[in-house]
């Protein structure tokens, strides 16, 4: 019996005249070929029954296409959940961490200009201080000059009282009256 070239799809990955082919892809392959995949579960083993008319009795594969289905199907699950965990989840981790790097950094970034910013608060904060000392040293400079003054003045304002106040007419009529001699 010739081999002759059929179409077949892959139900799961296999390697076709040395190339790794995807599930799901049409390939040409000779019947002998396609017998070895359908005993491998990887192309619907009715296809070749009915193409290549090959007896598939003394094969795994006897049983209905429906079963032989579900096992591919089953497999293919298993590679999709293995394939999910061992590459999907550390993909979205490390996503996730990423998120949470940038984040960090933004919100490091943040404190870093509040701390700035407190510090340029405290600077302000002593400026006041020290302006409100000056001025308070100032008042009371102020209000000690103040009660000197005001000491001063009642001091001076004592000595006008304490000094007898003379009228001037005595004083000019003293000077003016000529002294009596005796007669």
């Amino acid at each position: 019996m010739e081999d002759r070239k059929i179409s077949v799809t892959l139900t799961g990955p296999a390697k076709i005249d040395g190339v790794r082919e995807p599930a799901g892809k049409t390939v040409a392959v000779t019947t002998t070929f396609a017998r070895q995949l359908a005993a491998s579960g990887v192309i619907d083993p009715v296809v070749v029954r009915g193409v290549a008319n090959v007896d598939l009795s003394d094969t795994s594969l006897e049983i209905n296409s429906q079963a032989a289905f579900d096992l591919a199907v089953a497999q293919k699950a298993k590679v999709l959940a293995e394939t999910m965990v061992d590459e999907v989840i550390p993909a979205v981790v490390g996503l996730l961490k990423r998120e949470c790097d940038e984040m960090k950094a933004k919100h490091q970034l943040e404190i870093a200009k509040l701390g700035n910013d407190l510090a340029e608060y405290r600077k302000t904060i002593d400026e006041r201080d020290r302006q409100l000392v000056e001025m308070v040293t100032h008042t009371n400079e102020l209000e000690k000059k103040l009660s000197d003054a005001t000491a001063r003045a009642e001091a001076a304002e004592k000595k006008l009282v304490e000094v007898p106040q003379s009228k001037p007419e005595d004083e000019a009529g003293k000077s003016s009256k000529p002294a009596k001699e005796g007669k």
